[in-house]
């Protein structure tokens, strides 16, 4: 994708451009020395830190939004997984969009790029170009731009657990962003009573593991940490929204995570971007032992076909199945 969008490299010369999405390479870096300007905003840490790797006066931003206020020239979007993400961005990018300003939209076939005139309907699209299974498009601004509301693009629903009930507040391309995934549902089912202690939602998404255990266990410290702005904010809003008092931060697996904790909650993300990943939960997985408390606990739900019992019996002399269902299993996994 970065080759195709470099043979157009004239649309960006002497521009102001605003780079929008997560690409993992480093091209962003390349192409801010033939722009007038460039900001990144990327809502995944790694991303981030990729980018800073390679140049540390990168000006990259982490956060679930585009700026609120400027003006560019050109706006360059990576096409997301998620549709609904994608309108996000093209919501916030058009009235950010100069005049004569160009909006590119470069993503995979399999990224469904494909749909970006209907998505980005009435603005004009054209195909620019295409190339190894990737296109590019380019957008114009049309004469009415409305405003953006991020109060529009949440998305809400109820989850109840026995007694306890819980608003959960999302914003697109965040997982359970629509409903509780069935795996977090099974999970939240087979964890026991918790006594009094910390515990860590890793790859907390829009914060229902974390929040509901919170509101079964008030007692409980909770922080919950995931890689994505999007998450993050997410998570936030449900425990606002819910009186659920708890830590939520970025975090790349433990690299931010200053603390140990009693216990350990996990429905683990499988997927970077387009791709199948499992790297982040074996790092997790690996070094959880060394985040838990001596008799700390390990909570995790895993799709049926992922086989994380021999990764965990690498680590954890205790471990055992709590439930197996057609789609998912269980695990609970103890230090001491």
């Amino acid at each position: 994708m970065s080759q195709l969008i470099e043979r157009h490299l004239g649309l960006f010369q002497g521009q102001r451009v605003l780079v929008c999405g997560d690409v993992y390479d480093t091209y962003p870096v390349h192409l801010a020395q033939a722009c007038c300007s460039l900001t990144h905003v990327s809502t995944r840490w790694d991303v981030v830190w990729q980018c800073r790797q390679q140049n540390p006066q990168y000006p990259i931003i982490w956060d679930h939004c585009l700026p609120a206020q400027g003006c560019w020239d050109v706006i360059l979007i990576y096409m997301p997984k998620a549709k609904e993400l994608a309108r996000y961005w093209f919501a916030q990018a058009l009235p950010l969009l100069a005049e004569q300003g160009l909006i590119l939209v470069a993503g995979e076939n399999r990224s469904g790029i494909r749909s970006v005139p209907d998505l980005c309907a009435p603005a004009s699209v054209t195909k620019l170009d295409s190339a190894r299974r990737c296109r590019l498009y380019g957008v114009y601004k049309p004469t009415q731009v409305r405003a953006f509301c991020l109060d529009d693009w949440w998305q809400t629903y109820s989850l109840r657990q026995q007694d306890t009930h819980l608003e959960v507040w999302a914003l697109p391309g965040v997982f359970s962003q629509s409903h509780c995934d069935p795996g977090s549902a099974l999970l939240l089912e087979k964890i026991p009573a918790l006594r009094t202690g910390v515990l860590l939602d890793f790859g907390c998404g829009a914060g229902v593991l974390g929040a509901m255990l919170a509101k079964k266990n008030p007692q409980l410290r909770v922080h919950c940490v995931d890689v994505d702005a999007l998450a993050l904010a997410s998570s936030q809003k449900t425990c606002q929204e819910n009186a659920v008092s708890a830590q939520v931060y970025g975090s790349d697996v433990f690299s931010q995570v200053q603390a140990t904790f009693d216990y350990l909650v996990t429905n683990p993300p499988f997927h970077t971007g387009q791709k199948t990943d499992y790297s982040q939960t074996r790092q997790f997985l690996q070094q959880a032992w060394d985040y838990l408390s001596p008799r700390g606990e390990l909570y995790l739900v895993a799709n049926q076909f992922i086989k994380y019992a021999p990764v965990l019996a690498d680590r954890f002399s205790q471990v055992e199945e709590l439930s197996r269902t057609k789609s998912f299993r269980v695990y609970r996994a103890k230090k001491g």
